[in-house]
């Protein structure tokens, strides 16, 4: 689907043809050409028609939701392509909906899903099924994926912190493989006395050791011991008593040694984060389930839509009863606008004949294109990202 545009066409009834929908679109793919396998017929239901006011509001509707349930499309896509990190085309495959998942196949063999978007529903209806279907997926994702964000940009910074150096990772793992390597179960802690840890730059760690002791008289002598290193500090730990900690660490600040606490409220044991990774990846695994759900609700939606909005622009365009052939034109980018131009020359002696009850429309791109005789609707490719 990445490199094919699809667009729904309606063209007016030839009255010298058979009038059998089938028939006709036979006829239009001969015509054609070497143009006509890319043609395809398209079906859409009769659907329950109401006065032409109904009609005229209707596509106004339908003007507006169409681009909002396509940016819910997209909005979904790029989600499930994102937490999925996987392949567009094969993050995006609908669930439950064709056997191979891929929304080309749904297209091109396309069928009105009665079960779910009855056809003997009035046309309002159906569009207030279309807005509950993507203010649903809204509700249904947002707090999913927050929950999962929050908890996933927690899991990134405790991890980018335990990469630092340790002038700034979490030190107390390094402290617990230190008390254990000298048979201590907790650094030095009492009424009087408590443990400092400071990092020192190891260029400078010969300067640590003459100076720690003249921070203060009450720092304990030769209480040095070096806990932990790494390519750039050497993490040292000392022992003084309560009264005097402030006057130790200020001294430790002028001379460019960084105290380090050894718990912090952001600190995470080894065991509460392997907790916190399983309970993240549970979240990923069940966030990209909802995701591809919705996303799936949400572009069936759309195409039913589509169809909806073909059926409507085509009524009010060449009148009642029903009257007109729905066509999918699946091509290339390069054909899609030659395929047009043919379609364009093949019923030019339509160009005036019929006029929409609306003159006022609006070109987007999920909008009709009145330059042509007859209804045109483009169907944005998902799998192009934006």
């Amino acid at each position: 689907m990445a490199d094919t545009m699809f667009t729904l066409v309606a063209v007016p009834f030839r009255a010298n043809l058979e009038q059998d929908r089938i028939k006709q679109c036979e006829h239009l793919k001969t015509s054609l050409g070497a143009l006509g396998p890319a043609a395809r017929a398209f079906n859409v239901p009769n659907l329950k028609v109401g006065t032409l006011d109904s009609l005229l509001e209707a596509s106004d509707e339908l003007n507006k939701l169409d681009p909002q349930l396509e940016g819910t499309c997209f909005k979904l896509a790029n989600l499930l392509q994102e937490i999925s990190g996987v392949e567009r085309e094969k993050a995006l495959e609908l669930r439950g909906v064709t056997q191979d998942g891929k929304s080309d196949v749904y297209l091109k063999e396309w069928s009105w899903t009665s079960s779910t978007y009855n056809p003997k529903d009035s046309i309002s209806d159906l569009l207030q099924k279309f807005q509950q279907v993507a203010a649903g997926a809204d509700e249904r994702t947002r707090p999913a994926l927050q929950e999962y964000l929050e908890l996933n940009k927690k899991l990134e910074s405790v991890k980018k912190r335990s990469q630092g150096s340790l002038a700034n990772r979490p030190i107390s793992e390094a402290v617990k493989k230190w008390c254990h390597g000298n048979t201590m179960e907790t650094p030095t802690e009492s009424d009087f006395l408590t443990t400092l840890f400071v990092a020192v730059p190891k260029a400078q760690q010969e300067e640590w050791l003459a100076k720690y002791p003249k921070f203060h008289d009450f720092v304990v002598p030769r209480s040095s011991s070096v806990v932990a290193s790494d390519d750039e500090y050497i993490l040292n730990s000392i022992v003084c008593f309560k009264r005097v900690v402030d006057d130790v660490k200020n001294g430790c600040r002028k001379a460019k040694f960084i105290v380090r606490e050894l718990t912090s409220a952001e600190e995470l044991s080894v065991a509460e984060f392997h907790s916190l990774e399983k309970k993240n990846n549970e979240d990923k695994t069940k966030l990209k389930l909802l995701l591809a759900q919705q996303y799936t609700a949400c572009f069936v939606a759309w195409i039913h839509l589509k169809c909806v909005r073909l059926f409507v622009e085509s009524l009010l365009r060449y009148g009642l009863p029903p009257r007109f052939v729905p066509v999918l034109i699946a091509a290339s980018s390069h054909q899609e606008e030659t395929i047009r131009e043919k379609l364009a020359a093949l019923y030019s002696d339509y160009a005036n004949k019929f006029q929409h009850a609306d003159d006022t429309m609006v070109h987007d791109t999920g909008a009709l294109h009145h330059e042509y005789p007859f209804v045109c609707l483009k169907v944005a490719n998902i799998l192009q990202a934006r």
